[in-house]
């Protein structure tokens, strides 16, 4: 009997502690279900800010080196090109220029720059142009069928009477500029002989002055014309 009566108390024991580990493991799994919910729940009603600025890339400024790693041949060509051009020659000073660590996102100023002088460079400009045209007006009623009027680094002014225009120089570093006005001349004559109309031809004249006052001398700093149409357009 004492026998029997261990037994029913070991199976007995074995049952509670089934049970018990059978109420931890519920408990636990209703602990998790609870967390998950509210988790669950705050993303719902706490997930959509107020704030205008939520979901905007935001970017940090920051100063380092522009590595290029080549690993064939060839010529390097960005994806998006963006071309920037000044309408008139000269510097600018940074007025303001945004802190390096500075979060930003696109649209953002980040460098403002003082165009008070660039404005006086750009009447001046407009002012020579003026003065180019109503030289070429004057030769015109005087007979001549096409003016070309040169300006310098301010570029060329053409008329043939029916078409006038600024055609702008080619914005280079200028090293030498003993070949300019010889190299636009002669670059000028041959584009006209190929039928090209005189705007046009000034175009291609910018080009080729401005690749050869890139290049120290006179006749070596003209340059081929496979190396005049791979530069880049106007």
């Amino acid at each position: 009997m004492a026998r029997i009566q261990a037994l029913m108390e070991s199976s007995a024991g074995e049952v509670s502690g089934r049970r018990k580990r059978a109420i931890r493991w519920i408990v636990l799994s209703v602990i998790v279900l609870l967390i998950a919910a509210g988790a669950i729940v705050r993303a719902t009603v706490f997930g959509h800010s107020a704030d205008p600025m939520a979901g905007i890339p935001m970017f940090t400024v920051t100063r380092g080196p522009l590595l290029i790693n080549i690993t064939e041949s060839g010529t390097i060509k960005s994806r998006q090109q963006e071309v920037l051009k000044c309408e008139v020659e000269g510097g600018s000073t940074v007025l303001s220029l945004v802190p390096e660590g500075t979060r930003v996102k696109k649209g953002d100023l980040l460098i403002e720059l003082d165009a008070s002088k660039l404005q006086d460079l750009k009447v001046t400009q407009e002012i020579l142009v003026k003065n180019a045209e109503a030289a070429a007006i004057e030769l015109m009623q005087l007979g001549v069928k096409a003016v070309v009027i040169t300006l310098g680094s301010k570029g060329a002014y053409v008329t043939d009477g029916e078409i006038s225009e600024h055609i702008e120089a080619v914005k280079v570093q200028a090293v030498d500029t003993t070949a300019a006005g010889d190299a636009f001349t002669a670059s000028l004559a041959c584009a006209i002989a190929e039928g090209r109309t005189l705007p046009d031809a000034a175009r291609f004249a910018a080009k080729v002055a401005a690749i050869s006052v890139t290049r120290m001398g006179a006749q070596s700093s003209l340059p081929t014309r496979d190396e005049v149409d791979c530069f880049p357009q106007l």
